[in-house]
C-alpha cells in the first residue's frame, strides 16, 4: 500500500466537515432551554430575595423595623444599626476571635497534614494501606455527629469556655 492510498482511505472514512460540526453543536434556542433559564432565574431570585430583605432591613430605623407595614425601601435611610453593632456591641471581638481560631486551625492542620501527605504518597511502609484506609472512614464522619461527645469531653476536662477548646 501507498501512503497515498491510506491517506485517501482515512479521508473517505471519516465524517466530512460539515456533518461533524452539526453533530457537535445544538441548538440552545428552544423552548426547554427557556424553562431551563427561567428556573435559574427564579433560583437565584429565591436566593437573593432574603439578602435583598437583610440588607433593606439594616438600613431602617428601629421604628420601621417593628411597623406592621412592610416596605422594602426604607423612608429614612440610616447607618445607626452598622455603628451600633462595630462600635457599642461585642462584634468585633467577636469576630477577631473567629479569625484567631481560623488561621490557628489552617496553621496546625497544615503542620501536621504536609508531613503525612509527603509520607503517605511518597514513602512506602508497612500499614500503609490501613492508615490511609483509616484517614478516609475518619473523613467521611460528619462532624455533627462528633459534636456531643466533644462537648462532653470539653466540659469533663474543664476546657469548656476556653480559647483552647476551640
Amino acid at each position: 500500500m501507498t501512503g497515498s492510498n491510506v491517506s485517501s482511505r482515512l479521508m473517505a472514512s471519516a465524517p466530512s466537515g460539515t456533518r461533524a460540526r452539526s453533530r457537535r453543536r445544538r441548538s440552545r434556542s428552544g423552548p426547554a432551554s427557556r424553562w431551563v433559564y427561567l428556573g435559574l432565574v427564579l433560583a437565584a431570585l429565591f436566593a437573593l430575595v432574603p439578602i435583598l430583605w437583610a440588607l433593606s432591613t439594616s438600613l431602617k430605623p428601629e421604628s420601621q423595623v417593628l411597623s406592621a407595614v412592610t416596605q422594602w425601601i426604607p423612608k429614612t435611610f440610616t447607618f445607626e444599626n452598622y455603628s451600633t453593632v462595630l462600635f457599642h456591641s461585642m462584634f468585633p471581638r467577636y469576630l477577631l476571635n473567629t479569625l484567631g481560631v481560623a488561621v490557628a486551625a489552617v496553621v496546625l492542620t497544615l503542620l501536621c497534614a504536609l508531613p503525612a501527605a509527603y509520607a503517605a504518597a511518597r514513602l512506602r511502609f508497612k500499614g500503609q494501606a490501613v492508615m490511609l484506609f483509616g484517614v478516609l472512614t475518619t473523613s467521611m464522619i460528619p462532624g455533627i455527629a462528633i459534636l456531643v461527645p466533644t462537648y462532653y469531653l470539653a466540659v469533663s476536662t474543664g476546657l469548656y469556655d476556653s480559647y483552647l477548646v476551640l
